[in-house]
């Protein structure tokens, strides 16, 4: 050093870049925290939720709804009562049509059925005891049923119908025998039936008819013995099981004539008279 040159400034005694560093590292915290702020989640301010809240609140209670009236009880009732006389019509226009086209069929095929022959008079009869308690009031309108046992339906081209015999009629006495009335007579009925058609002899029928009686005699006739049976089911089938034969309600819609439903009817019936269920249980078993 020159003696001219002036004395060099006295050094700080911070270390060299140490004020440097910290404001760094102030300036990287404030970049942190703005980050922050810019990557937070974005959302409504807690105010904004408290309206939003409330809106919810107002609109459910705004919906609107479906008030339901109140129904009148005696109007419940005869729509049901209604709507039981329309199950009894069907089912007296199924039974009808079954037994219109099974019985001359049955009739008709004793050759194929030798060993299941009984005889038959195409007869439908109840009393209105043998329905189920709700439906009675409407078999009473529909049918004219009472506690005596009448005739509903006769099968065209069978013996009863060649005796004059109506449906309404009053079935007072089956060979001699009287069958009463109430909750056993349709019982008693049938089973007096079934006496006197084994004895293979003409069956005594007493009949009142209004105010008027009659008696007729009827011849019953050899048919095969395979009751045929209305099942209450939509599906579209017919079967056999060897002793009767059974029939849905689908089926009865689906068999759109009298001769589409004999050739069906005629089909179970030849299962039964070959013995087809037999045999396949025996193969069964085999």
């Amino acid at each position: 050093m020159r003696e001219s040159d002036p004395d060099p400034a006295p050094r700080s005694r911070t270390p060299q870049g140490t004020e440097g560093r910290a404001g760094a590292r102030s300036r990287a915290a404030r970049g942190r925290a703005a980050a922050r702020r810019w990557l937070a989640p974005v959302g409504p301010a807690p105010g904004v939720w408290a309206c939003l809240a409330a809106a919810c609140l107002l609109q459910a209670c705004i919906t609107p709804t479906t008030e339901r009236g109140e129904l009148d009880e005696l109007a419940v009732q005869q729509e049901r009562e209604y709507q039981r006389r329309l199950v009894i019509r069907r089912e007296l226009d199924y039974q009808r049509r079954l037994r219109d086209v099974s019985y001359p069929l049955l009739r008709a095929a004793t050759p194929l059925c030798v060993n299941d022959l009984g005889r038959g008079v195409g007869l439908q009869f109840a009393s209105v005891n043998a329905y189920p308690p709700e439906y009675r009031r409407a078999a009473a309108a529909v049918l004219g049923l009472d506690d005596y046992v009448r005739i509903i339906q006769v099968a065209a081209g069978s013996a009863s119908a060649g005796a004059g015999i109506l449906p309404g009629d009053v079935i007072v006495a089956v060979n001699g025998r009287e069958v009463g009335q109430g909750g056993g007579a349709t019982r008693a009925t049938r089973s007096a039936f079934d006496r006197a058609a084994r004895s293979g002899a003409a069956i005594e029928i007493d009949l009142r008819r209004g105010t008027s009686r009659r008696t007729v005699s009827i011849e019953p006739e050899p048919i095969c013995y395979y009751p045929v049976e209305l099942i209450d089911d939509d599906v579209i089938n017919a079967y056999a099981d060897g002793e009767r034969i059974f029939v849905t309600r689908g089926m009865m819609r689906f068999a759109e004539d009298d001769h589409s439903l004999a050739l069906v009817i005629a089909h179970e019936l030849a299962h039964n008279a070959m013995d087809h269920i037999e045999a396949q249980q025996k193969n069964r078993r085999v």
